[in-house]
């Protein structure tokens, strides 16, 4: 009889420890799956970092290619964050174009891919021209392109849920309008203040 009961206790025990090493293993597979969720999330950052870095480069190549009008004061290529580029008189792969009208082209085509959600949502930028600022003449022109769009996701990777970003809604870049490059945004610390978690990327580099 003694016997008998010393099996049904041991039996418990290892019924006991198999809970125990369930429950150990769950919480490790929350972890796991916590771990690999912000994972994604920083990808996710990652990715639209390397696209603002790309739309910088292309609207400077753009610039280098019509470096004459680029560089006269004041440049045709400057303009503001929230602000919408001017519209192009024509398109400039159909027909010939002026150095501004190709220069208005160009900023059109880059505050439309910038306002692109696939690409970066709520994407705007800026460009900052100084000529003559630079060198050894001063006669050098320095341009500071400045790209801004809501990284909540990102950020949310690194962050607790409740400061992951749900303020206000985020307007986009207007694109092309009638817009001549004046500034409409607020900006706070280089980001618009309708981006509650403003991701940037600015880049400087001279002509």
């Amino acid at each position: 009889m003694h016997m008998k009961a010393l099996g049904r206790m041991a039996r418990g025990f290892t019924l006991l420890e198999v809970l125990v090493a369930l429950i150990i293993l769950s919480i490790g597979l929350l972890g796991v799956g916590a771990l690999t969720l912000n994972s994604m999330k920083a990808n996710d950052s990652s990715a639209m970092n390397t696209q603002a870095a790309i739309l910088a480069n292309s609207i400077v190549d753009n610039m280098r290619a019509n470096k004459a009008i680029a560089t006269t004061a004041p440049s045709a290529y400057a303009i503001a964050i929230g602000a919408p580029a001017p519209t192009p008189g024509s398109t400039c792969a159909a027909a010939n174009c002026s150095a501004a009208g190709l220069a208005q082209e160009d900023l059109c085509t880059w505050k439309t891919a910038l306002a692109n959600t696939s690409t970066l949502p709520s994407g705007d930028g800026g460009i900052s021209v100084v000529i003559g600022g630079a060198g050894p003449g001063g006669d050098l022109t320095t341009v500071t392109v400045t790209v801004v769009w809501d990284d909540s996701r990102g950020i949310s990777a690194f962050t607790s849920s409740s400061s992951s970003g749900s303020g206000t809604a985020a307007s986009a870049s207007p694109g092309c309008g009638t817009g001549s490059g004046t500034t409409v945004t607020t900006l706070t610390n280089g980001c618009p203040s309708t981006i509650p978690n403003c991701g940037s990327l600015k880049l400087e580099t001279i002509l």
